[in-house]
């Protein structure tokens, strides 16, 4: 999954789900892969199955929140990644999950905040660099934004969405010649 190879990643994740049905575990990252599928009755029937195992699971509340984010209901999702939160105030993913929802709300103080606070809990938390990146670039502080990515690509280097972003990144700098060279990574 974390090279962005999401088909195989769900052979992987259905193939666990028959050995341990009844197992949570892992369920955050599974929705995670069915949103950027866009499998949402696969992903409606995980939270489904999620919720009948266990409200007072944070991976329940991940996967409602993934489920409703696919559907674009930015601010219901936002109140279930909080749930997650209160459930279990360490887990990084949570934070920037939640971050990712007031980036597509705008909000971007908000989500900077939730970003560096999944960090404060795994500072190797590669989603929450480029998340930082992201809202970098949308500002247009490329400098700022292309610092974040690079931390991103020095923790995950086989992630070909960060060398994407890195490659727009210099482009708006202008420095064409280093975009083409993360393009060419990026494939």
């Amino acid at each position: 999954m974390e090279l962005v190879r999401y088909a195989e990643a769900e052979k992987y994740f259905v193939e666990a789900r028959k050995l341990e049905p009844h197992r949570l575990e892992g369920l955050e990252h599974y929705s995670s892969c069915l949103w950027h599928l866009k499998k949402f009755p696969e992903l409606v029937y995980l939270a489904h199955e999620a919720c009948e195992r266990s409200m007072y699971s944070y991976e329940t509340w991940i996967t409602m929140g993934n489920c409703f984010s696919s559907l674009k209901e930015h601010d219901l999702a936002l109140k279930f990644f909080t749930r997650a939160i209160q459930l279990n105030p360490q887990n990084p993913i949570s934070y920037s999950l939640c971050a990712h929802e007031y980036v597509y709300n705008e909000d971007f103080n908000k989500a900077k905040k939730m970003f560096e606070t999944a960090l404060s809990y795994d500072v190797r938390h590669y989603s929450a660099w480029w998340g930082l990146g992201n809202i970098a670039y949308k500002q247009e502080k490329y400098s700022k934004a292309s610092d974040y990515f690079l931390k991103a690509v020095a923790i995950n280097p086989q992630n070909p969405v960060v060398y994407s972003f890195l490659g727009m990144t210099a482009s708006a700098n202008g420095d064409y010649a280093q975009a083409l060279s993360y393009f060419y990574k990026s494939e």
